[in-house]
């Protein structure tokens, strides 16, 4: 009897074992998938930068999405997001109503109803709206 219930204890702990070691393994996979995702988010970041840099404006905006996309806090690709979209904003330009709010929340326009010309646009202080 003692022998069958050595076998048993050590298979349960076994078992135990391999299940904290599969866990464990989990959590470290997790974690370091993070920092990935940071990592990756700093790299689309610093494209962007070099591609806004160099009047790459259409690039450095799907570089600074991605790195938004990938680490969602890290704001200062909000910030270089929304300066690129400003970057391509014509003074005194009729702006297509069509545009997406992210761009027109990203360079701080907001509509106004203007009676001598009908409705349009103005700008405001930028509210980061993305």
């Amino acid at each position: 009897m003692d022998a069958s219930m050595n076998h048993a204890s050590s298979v349960i702990s076994s078992t135990s074992i391999r299940r904290a070691s599969a866990f464990m393994a989990l959590v470290v996979l997790a974690v370091g998938l993070s920092g990935c995702n940071k990592l990756k988010a700093r790299d689309q970041l610093n494209k962007g930068v070099v591609a806004f840099k160099n009047a790459q404006y259409d690039t450095a905006i799907e570089h600074f999405k991605q790195a938004k996309e990938l680490d969602p806090g890290l704001m200062n690709a909000r910030l270089y997001l929304a300066t690129a979209y400003a970057s391509q904003y014509i003074p005194g330009a009729r702006l297509d109503p069509g545009l997406p709010c992210q761009w027109r929340g990203a360079c701080g326009l907001q509509p106004r109803p203007r009676p001598e010309a009908g409705q349009g646009y103005r700008p405001v202080a930028c509210r980061l709206a993305l």
